[in-house]
């Protein structure tokens, strides 16, 4: 039974122009102005609880679902915009979480409607509902659903909300989401500009949204399906006759047909790829300055050559002894953001007088190389730093490679590891794991890391494991 205060309540309301006296075809739009074809058919997304989100735009049956009402316009905007712009007669299938295209395709359309001077202005309820849902996101640490959300947003009145939440998240994923979020603004505009038309090819936002998700997996933030209510609107859903069985659970077994989910057993068929090994051609010597190559001296109690003879009142080695140097060896991977540079290179060779044994690797679709490019004192040139691919692709053989060079066995990486067309996997995690474990290889953030941890001995701090990346 309903209380006084409430029936009040919903009387104030239908005064206002609410639910009472509304037509609901007052308000429904006409999705053949725009797609030439057979008839849509347009559904009030208000009386249907279980859809995903509360518009939703199905071009394989040709249904528009939207708020049949007074403050539905900007939501309606966006689902005709989806209706003109986004892939007939459906969203490609993906090998990557389907909410990352999804949430890359609603800021390709936003961008085209804010570029027009259609800007999405959504309601003050609607605004109040994405703060919330931005909010709980980053308080919860899920980092990969509040950076899609606020993908999302991009076009939109409802991106400002995004900065305060950014500003309350550690500096290091501030500075990686606001990264993102420029890169995917600065891309989708370019590629429109370029185009000469209203919206960006939808290509150029499949390949955004394919190295978008490639990163967040690189960071083990996919490494469960998402669940993300209120993204995903271009999608196919259930017959009007299945409507009661899909509403079970608002989401229920429709948000695991839209989210892709992954299984265990798919999960395990992700392989390394197929590694090459070669050497690169090594014209260049060694720095002028660095030391001899291979030996340096060190004092000792015993020997031909007097060195110190003021320590001999302190432990009597005041001879010099040439004693090999042991360099090690160093793995730099040099998939997607990383990247050996020439004067990185030199720093480690000079480190480790010389000695050091050097080695680039990266990959693509489903091999990779791995290129010796310093050893004894000798160098590659320039040319031969270039990756081979912009994948990892090979991170388990060239692991197993690194394990049986000379210690100090470092590895140069963030600490994302894939296999075949740059899929992360659990196996994959935890073979990389093993072989840095039972290796005793050390991981670094970059070369320059790398050159100190050389120059500075076997008591360097102990450096990194696998995927130690902060999350949120």
């Amino acid at each position: 039974m309903k209380s006084k205060r409430r029936i009040d309540r919903e009387r104030e309301f239908d005064s206002c122009g609410g639910r009472q006296g509304e037509d609901p075809a007052a308000f429904a739009p006409y999705p053949e102005i725009v797609d030439t074809g057979p008839a849509w058919q347009v559904l009030d997304s208000t009386t249907r609880p279980w859809l995903p989100s509360i518009g939703v735009t199905d071009k394989t049956r040709r249904v528009l679902y939207t708020p049949l009402r007074h403050d539905g316009d900007a939501v309606t905007r966006h689902e005709m915009a989806h209706v003109l712009f986004s892939p007939t007669p459906a969203m490609p299938r993906v090998r990557f979480e389907p909410l990352v295209l999804h949430a890359v395709e609603d800021a390709r359309v936003n961008l085209a409607l804010a570029g027009a001077g259609f800007a999405l202005d959504f309601d003050t309820e609607y605004l109040a509902d994405i703060r919330l849902r931005l909010a709980r996101d980053r308080k919860h640490g899920e980092v990969a659903i509040f950076l899609l959300r606020s993908v999302a947003c991009l076009g939109t009145n409802a991106f400002p909300l995004v900065e305060p939440e950014l500003q309350a998240a550690s500096p290091r994923l501030r500075e990686w989401a606001e990264g993102w979020l420029g890169r995917v603004r600065h891309r989708l505009e370019e590629a429109r500009r370029r185009c000469g038309e209203a919206a960006a090819p939808f290509p150029a936002g499949l390949a955004l949204a394919r190295e978008l998700a490639r990163d967040l997996d690189r960071h083990g933030l996919l490494q469960r399906p998402l669940q993300a209510p209120e993204l995903g609107c271009c999608v196919a859903v259930p017959t009007e006759e299945g409507d009661e069985a899909a509403g079970g659970g608002r989401m229920g077994r429709l948000a695991e047909k839209l989210r892709g989910k992954r299984s265990d057993s798919e999960d395990r068929e992700v392989k390394p790829g197929a590694m090459t090994t070669r050497e690169a051609p090594m014209p260049r010597g060694r720095s002028l300055g660095t030391r001899a190559i291979g030996r340096r001296p060190r004092p000792a109690a015993e020997g031909c050559h007097l060195m110190r003879p003021h320590r001999h009142a302190i432990d009597r080695k005041v001879f010099r002894r040439a004693v090999r140097w042991r360099g090690g060896a160093v793995l730099v991977d040099t998939s997607g953001s990383m990247h050996l540079p020439l004067e990185g290179l030199d720093a480690l060779v000079d480190a480790s007088r010389g000695a050091a044994l050097v080695a680039i690797y990266s990959g693509s679709e489903r091999e990779g190389e791995l290129r010796v490019v310093a050893r004894g004192g000798r160098r590659a040139n320039e040319a031969d730093l270039e990756p081979f691919g912009s994948g990892n692709i090979v991170d388990v053989p060239a692991l197993e490679w690194l394990a049986r060079q000379p210690e100090p066995r470092l590895w140069v990486s963030d600490g994302g590891v894939t296999g075949e067309m740059d899929r992360g996997s659990r196996e994959i995690r935890r073979r990389c794991a093993e072989i840095v474990r039972r290796g005793r290889i050390e991981r670094l953030d970059s070369a320059e890391e790398a050159a100190k941890r050389l120059a500075g001995g076997p008591r360097a701090p102990k450096c990194k494991a696998v995927d130690e990346e902060p999350r949120g």
